[in-house]
């Protein structure tokens, strides 16, 4: 446990025995003042760590009290850390040590009741005499707001617009001239003060001035940035708070004479809500390592965080029934606190567009950009010479794809997944995950095959036995062998597995296969077959048999929505006979291997999806800059910024939880839970996307021609293969329910 940890720990102890829900100003006494101090949560704002340990604490409080929360990341956000980045020594001197110790109280004044999201209508002035400035105006919704307080206040120069000539200001409100109204009634964070404060004459000595004059509009954007990602931690400890205690009360409330927990309905529900609370989480660890000054990361953290409370504290209501919208019960109030997230720090709205701008842009990056190695540029550039310049951006064929097969066997690249000692590749889950997101944004029917036949060696690899090994890799490592096929679907038998009906007998040396499969990717063209049968009532096994055994015949190809380029089709075995050999692990292993294999494999899926999002996202935005109406590029439509903005989100997320997946998967370390999640996130928003983008091409977007036709054909499987969404959610729910 690293020193972090150890603080998260000391902070939710202090939590839990110390603070309770604040519904007045009232309630906040100067004993919780103190007791906030001494545990060091008026001086966050580390050297080395940045804002993480600021994180960490307004989590933990917002947990239990998302008032208080909010006035520590006010503090540290938006006063202490400009203070100590941007203060004179003499700034320092006089008001630092009061900060930290909680003597004085940070406190942001910028908003003005016609000057909100557009700041820079502000016309609060500071005009500049001998001795100072003296300050005049009016500022709105100043949260913190006592005599205590030490505000800095955006102010402009007189006869100055826009954001030009506008400085900031400390201004202790126990100054002559400060006139603080009385507090407003709010919808949600009723714990704290919050009011209108008016500024007449108020005399301030020129060492107020903070920073540089004028460069109020630049440092306000720089403590706006870290305030988000304050904002940000306190609406996911908000959210936390609402999901734990729905999974409680869902446990102990019987319905139906059994836990509602058992429904399905509520399972889906949990699965859902607590796939985006892990995305939210991965996302706000990411902003908070990336450059502080990182507007996009903070602009999108701060954006999924607040609609993931907002969703949470909803469903969290829901599960409760009446008594969810009930004040003895803290749900309604988590619901009225989220909703107060999703506005201050910047409206949504406006993060929204900014994303979108963002996204638009020559030099925009993924956050979450996957690992850099040798393997994944030559890889890269392998992809674009031999695949890119060759498909048709509305399709692909089977020829086509196992052209690029043969070629990439060559390469050795069938045997990615492989590792090294067992004759393979061995590149890491990371590496893999980038690998089909690069070749899925290419073409996602090579991708599938690819991905399968990458899918059944690594199982080879892990439950072969050296003779197998030995016979089978090096085939496929040297281009010999380029794919290779799974057989677990029958007619009756899709996500439940265990139901199939083929079976294999054993007769002296020989298993006798009998059934049929269905759906099975490269079936006609792969040299090697996985294939799972009953070798007993209750017992599933797995076999190897080559794609020319006696007995094994192709049946009927199917004609698909979408991936043209991949064969699939159904394969009837009707006395085929393998050797002993030819079981892989050992009896009654099969519905392990399948598992274990399927894990994997749903990563892989989920990356699939991704790439084909990709190639839909840039698309549409090449489209949305070049296509105009009404006078101007249909990318300035707010409407299409909005889609465009969502588009990047879902993107962003998938490729969070797809890395996540892959890295505990390369650590060794359970992921179950979190392939599915990736699987199930991925797959369905990149659904979304693709319908969207649609959306935006209009009918031209509907060709059977246009690349937009063709990702929408495509993406619309990876919910389906290697278990459904239905199946995620039950996947997911399990684990959560179980922890």
């Amino acid at each position: 446990m690293n020193e972090l940890d150890l603080f998260r720990e000391s902070c939710r102890a202090f939590v839990q025995k110390e603070l309770s829900p604040l519904n007045s100003p009232d309630e906040f006494s100067d004993v919780q003042i103190h007791q906030l101090s001494q545990m060091g949560f008026w001086n966050l704002v580390d050297d080395e760590l940045g804002l993480v340990p600021l994180a960490i604490a307004v989590e933990e409080v917002a947990r239990k009290c998302p008032s208080t929360a909010l006035m520590i990341s006010i503090h540290n956000c938006l006063v202490l850390k400009i203070l100590k980045t941007h203060g004179s020594d003499e700034q320092k001197k006089t008001w630092l040590s009061l900060l930290q110790n909680g003597e004085r109280l940070g406190s942001f004044a910028l908003t003005e009741h016609h000057a909100g999201s557009d700041a820079f209508m502000l016309e609060t002035t500071a005009t500049e005499e001998k001795e100072g400035w003296v300050l005049n105006g009016q500022k709105a919704w100043v949260t913190h707001v006592n005599e205590r307080s030490l505000c800095i206040v955006f102010a402009r120069e007189p006869g100055t617009v826009g954001p030009n000539g506008i400085s900031l200001f400390m201004v202790p409100f126990d100054s002559p001239g400060v006139l603080i109204e009385p507090n407003h009634d709010l919808l949600g964070m009723n714990g704290l003060n919050t009011s209108t404060v008016e500024f007449k004459d108020v005399a301030l000595p020129a060492h107020a001035l903070l920073g540089t004059k004028g460069a109020g509009s630049r440092l306000g954007l720089e403590a706006l940035i870290a305030g988000r990602l304050g904002v940000s931690a306190q609406a996911l400890g908000l959210a936390e708070s609402a999901f734990e205690g729905a999974l409680k009360y869902s446990k102990e409330r019987e319905q139906f004479n059994r836990p509602i927990s058992d429904n399905q309905g509520i399972q889906w529900m949990f699965s859902e809500v607590g796939t985006v609370l892990s995305a939210a989480r991965l996302l706000l660890d990411r902003a908070l390592n990336e450059d502080s000054t990182d507007m996009y990361a903070s602009a999108l953290a701060k954006w999924v965080t607040t609609d993931a409370a907002m969703r949470t504290s909803t469903q969290a209501i829901q599960i409760h029934g009446g008594y969810g919208y009930m004040k003895e019960f803290p749900f309604e109030r988590m619901y009225r606190d989220a909703k107060v997230t999703q506005i201050y720090g910047g409206a949504n709205d406006i993060h929204v567009k900014y994303i979108a701008k963002k996204s638009i842009s020559k030099n925009h990056q993924w956050l979450e950009a996957g690992p850099e190695t040798p393997f994944l540029n030559q890889f890269k550039q392998w992809v674009e010479k031999h695949i890119l310049s060759h498909v048709s951006k509305s399709s692909c064929n089977p020829e086509q794809s196992q052209i690029h097969m043969e070629e990439m066997a060559k390469q050795g690249w069938a045997t990615l997944a492989v590792p090294e000692q067992s004759g393979g590749v061995g590149i890491t889950s990371e590496e893999f995950a980038s690998a089909m997101i690069m070749l899925a944004e290419t073409c996602a029917s090579t991708a599938v095959v690819f991905s399968v036949t990458n899918m059944v060696l690594s199982g080879i690899a892990r439950f072969g036995n050296e003779q197998q090994k030995k016979e089978i890799i090096p085939r496929f490592r040297t281009g010999e062998w380029h794919s290779a096929a799974f057989a677990l679907t029958e007619s009756g038998s899709g996500s439940d597995a265990a139901s199939m009906k083929m079976t294999a007998e054993l007769q002296d040396d020989l298993y006798i296969l009998n059934g049929t499969k269905l759906f099975i990717t490269s079936g006609d063209s792969a040299q090697l077959i996985l294939v799972f049968a009953k070798t007993a009532p209750d017992e599933i096994s797995a076999f190897l048999v080559p794609q020319d055994t006696t007995g094994l015949r192709i049946g009927k190809t199917e004609e698909k929505m979408g991936l043209w380029g991949s064969s699939t089709v159904e394969l009837i075995f009707s006395n085929c006979k393998v050797p002993k050999i030819a079981l892989l692990g050992s009896l009654g292993q099969g519905f392990k291997i399948a598992l274990s294999q399927l894990d994997g494999g749903r990563i892989s899926v989920a990356a699939q999806a991704v790439g084909i999002a990709q190639l839909a996202h840039k698309e549409t935005i090449t489209y949305a800059l070049n296509r105009r109406q009404g006078g101007r590029k249909i990318a300035q439509h707010g409407q299409v910024k909005q889609k465009l903005a969502e588009m990047t989100r879902s993107i962003e997320l998938s490729r969070l939880l797809i890395f996540h997946a892959a890295r505990l998967k390369d650590s060794g370390k359970p992921f179950t839970k979190e392939a599915s999640m990736a699987k199930l996130f991925a797959t369905e928003s990149c659904n979304t996307l693709c319908i969207e983008a649609a959306q935006i091409w209009g009918a031209e977007g509907l060709k059977e021609t246009n690349p937009i036709s063709r990702c929408i054909r495509d993406v619309k499987v990876t919910t389906l293969y290697e278990g459904t969404s239905e199946i995620q959610r039950w996947v997911i729910a399990r684990h959560i329910l179980k922890a």
